[in-house]
């Protein structure tokens, strides 16, 4: 697959390339334009040159054998025979190569400049040994070359050229579609790349009845850039030239140099003219002088004379941002400062005033505004009803039967005691042209509303407005989902005691239960529990089950909550008791030394473990010994007073809890 890059495309990527083990590149083929027959190859790689020099092979179009046509290796030439075809830069950059030992110069930066020198310079490719002149090509025989680089190690295939036909060496052609634009500060120029046709492009310049002067110091080259689709586009301008006199007149043409060093023949001259790009001085000081009810409006304006104005335009719209027509049948010629307008209708009207002068140029005044008014309100509007649905509000009305309607505003305001003076605000801010309207609303909005209906005709007259209507959306707003805040077994009984509710519009409550295995709700209450009661007994619970309980609130107009939170409940056995009984309990002064031993009087009662307690310096009873079936505590204790209390954790969850046992170490030192 041919590989799509231009020159300069590659020469910036050799930085990054060159310490690559593959060596890509272009070859390119053409006719010998030193008047001898045969085709000349140049190749442009990466590697720029091969140390161990290069291989040209050769095929027919009709033969798929490649064949090697040179003896020799083309090699860097080390010592240049004709140091007179170079000029002082070239030589310069020659010997910079000749003088590094190739590893050392394929790293350097330099290398882009010699490759761009062998472009230009056919001696310079010939030294670096990247062309070969194929003289025994035959006229008229299509061909394909392949050039293999050689390194220490390794044979590298450079590239393969498109198919060439050998015939007479001719100039190319200069590019093609050129086209310029001129702005005022530059000229922006245009032609259709064709990167394998030349190499860059010097472009020409004169200005009035000058010589042609080359502008660009280096030819044009174009580069493929990446947009952000991933796709390689060329620049959507190729070259701008900034150096113009916007007050002179200037002629290009353009040469196209291919990767040979050989220029093309020159382009046709192409004209670029002054072109006057300022506008007229604005008209100004544009105001009304008259304006009635017969439709007219008399205009007046001041301007100032000048060599080149044209006339004046007139410009007129309903709307402050246009767009504006001219109201002017034709262009008022400079003299003129006065214009009469006849409107179609009355309302609102936007003027401003341009300038044009001989190169079409423009300049607009400011902007006035106009009223030209219908003083005959519409009738104000009757038979309003309103309909609600959850979330709708739909309004109905008889249409006015003026001719000059506009439409209707919709109008509304809170209900309160007195609507006669209630603020009322307008729901539309273009006037509507139907005689229904209907306006979405959150479904949970309560509020009372007050509509009425204002007709506004063409000249925004507003009509007096209809009758009030009231609406109120249905309520679908369910009461918050209540707060179960304890549970308690007493009496036989499961108490359930709950956080009340605060919607005024609350009805009461259902409770459900489900026993803690299952995952479906059974409704415990037959009735329904009065909004005003935050506690219910559940008679119906039996003996050692466990339960869920759960709850639903319910207001006036059956909106039912979600569940409240889930909270246990047991109706529990009948429960083993006991008590803790200390088998030891003293203080041993002389070692200083305090020692507990306990036991349950019932042994029967299954115990998760002990924990003691030991009173702080804020006299709170505080867990010292954590869980353990552990019943012993000895302890070494400083003078002072001691207080300690067990308890026991039934795997019920009985929490049993013995006397507080107080101990007191007199300091005898003292």
């Amino acid at each position: 697959m041919r590989i799509y890059f231009n020159i300069l495309f590659l020469i910036i990527n050799l930085s990054f390339l060159a310490q690559q083990e593959t060596s890509k590149g272009e070859v390119f083929v053409t006719n010998n334009f030193n008047n001898e027959s045969g085709l000349v190859i140049k190749w442009i790689s990466n590697r720029i040159y091969f140390p161990q020099g290069s291989d040209v092979y050769r095929k027919s179009n009709n033969s798929s054998d490649w064949v090697k046509i040179n003896n020799a290796p083309v090699k860097f030439i080390k010592n240049n025979p004709n140091p007179e075809l170079l000029n002082n830069e070239e030589n310069e950059f020659y010997k910079l190569v000749s003088g590094k030992p190739y590893d050392e110069f394929i790293k350097d930066f330099s290398r882009i400049f010699v490759v761009i020198k062998a472009i230009y310079n056919p001696q310079m490719a010939k030294l670096l040994g990247i062309t070969y002149y194929d003289k025994t090509a035959i006229v008229g025989k299509t061909y394909q070359y392949k050039v293999i680089g050689h390194l220490k190690n390794e044979d590298v295939e450079v590239g393969i050229s498109a198919p060439f036909i050998c015939n007479t060496y001719k100039q190319i052609a200069p590019p093609d579609s050129l086209k310029i634009e001129r702005y005022k500060e530059q000229c922006e120029i245009f032609w259709n790349p064709d990167i394998y046709r030349y190499y860059g492009v010097e472009i020409y310049r004169k200005e009035n009845d000058s010589v042609f002067e080359l502008i660009t110091k280096t030819p044009r080259t174009l580069q493929k850039t990446k947009d952000k689709k991933g796709k390689f586009h060329y620049p959507d301008i190729n070259y701008i030239d900034k150096t113009i006199d916007p007050k002179n007149n200037y002629v290009y043409k353009f040469v196209g140099i291919d990767y040979f060093g050989q220029k093309s023949f020159e382009s046709k001259e192409i004209s670029v003219p002054f072109i006057d790009f300022d506008p007229p001085t604005a008209p100004f000081g544009l105001i009304p002088t008259n304006h009635d009810s017969k439709l007219t409006v008399d205009l007046k304006w001041s301007a100032i004379e000048e060599a080149d104005l044209v006339g004046f335009n007139l410009h007129r719209s309903q709307v402050l941002e246009g767009p504006y027509e001219v109201v002017n049948e034709k262009i008022l010629t400079p003299e003129i400062r006065t214009f009469v307008d006849k409107v179609p209708h009355p309302g609102h009207y936007y003027y401003y005033c341009s300038s044009s002068d001989l190169s079409g140029n423009l300049s607009n005044s400011g902007k006035i505004y106009i009223q030209i008014r219908d003083m005959e309100p519409p009738s104000a509007p009757v038979g309003l009803t309103t309909e609600t649905e959850p979330g709708l509000i739909i309004l109905k009305w008889e249409s006015n039967t003026e001719k000059d309607l506009k439409g209707y505003f919709i109008q509304r305001s809170l209900n309160d005691d007195n609507n006669k003076d209630n603020h009322f605000i307008n729901i539309n801010t273009i006037p509507i042209d139907s005689n229904n309207f209907t306006q979405k609303l959150s479904k949970n909005v309560s509020n009372k509303f007050v509509y009425r209906i204002v007709a506004v005709d063409t000249s925004y007259n507003l009509s007096k407005p209809s009758i009030n209507s009231l609406a109120q959306m249905p309520d679908v707003t369910p009461p918050h989902n209540p707060v179960i805040k304890n549970i308690e077994f007493s009496q036989d009984n499961i108490i359930i005691e709950w956080i009340p509710n605060v919607e005024t519009d609350l009805l009461g409550y259902d409770l459900y239960r489900k026993f803690k295995k299952d995952s479906i709700y059974n409704k415990v209450n037959s009735l329904l529990i009065p909004a005003n009661v935050i506690k219910y007994t559940d008679r119906s619970s039996k003996e050692g089950e466990q339960y869920q309980y759960s709850l639903k609130a319910i207001d006036i107009n059956q909106n039912e909550s979600s569940f409240s939170n889930q909270f246990f409940g047991e109706n529990p056995k009948k429960k083993l008791t006991s008590s803790i009984k200390f088998e030891t309990e003293k203080l041993n002064v002389k070692k200083k030394q305090i020692q507990l031993v306990w036991n349950l009087e019932n042994t029967d009662l299954p115990i998760q473990g002990y924990v003691v307690f030991k009173e702080n310096q804020n006299k709170l009873l505080l867990p010292y010994i954590k869980l353990s079936k552990n019943n012993t505590l000895v302890e070494k204790v400083s003078p002072g007073i001691y207080r300690y209390q067990v308890r026991a954790y039934t795997i019920e969850g009985l929490v049993i809890k013995s006397e507080i046992k107080e101990f007191e170490l007199i300091d005898n030192i003292k």
